[in-house]
């Protein structure tokens, strides 16, 4: 068994649905960071009575980060995702200890989704 220090942290969120989408963009623009992704689930709140129903769609990001910037990248996660108000979602992140870096090349163009 590996005692390896974790190099890498892996930050996920489960945010009001469009709040993901967001992040990412914010992300990529303010911090640099192009190793997040999105996807979308169903779910009940677990707070109060609930019915059948009730579901609500939510987005499930996450993001890999180097461990030196595991907090402040949490942090600027929950300030831009608004995550302070009620039901503004769930955080946690931890380690990861082995990671596999998938690089585009440099000349391709980023599409633009219509």
């Amino acid at each position: 068994m590996s005692n390896a220090t974790p190099k890498d942290a892996l930050i996920t969120c489960f945010l009001p649905h469009g709040k993901g989408s967001e992040a990412v963009v914010a992300l990529h623009e303010e911090k640099n960071i192009s190793s997040a992704n999105v996807s979308s689930g169903r779910g009940l709140g677990t707070v109060g009575r609930v019915s059948f129903g009730m579901w609500s769609e939510f987005d499930i990001l996450t993001v890999m980060v180097p461990k030196e910037l595991e907090e402040e990248i949490f942090t600027y996660i929950y300030e831009t995702a608004d995550m302070h108000r009620p039901h503004g979602g769930l955080i946690f992140s931890h380690g990861l200890e082995r990671t596999t870096d998938f690089i585009l090349p440099k000349d391709v163009e980023e599409e633009n989704a219509s």
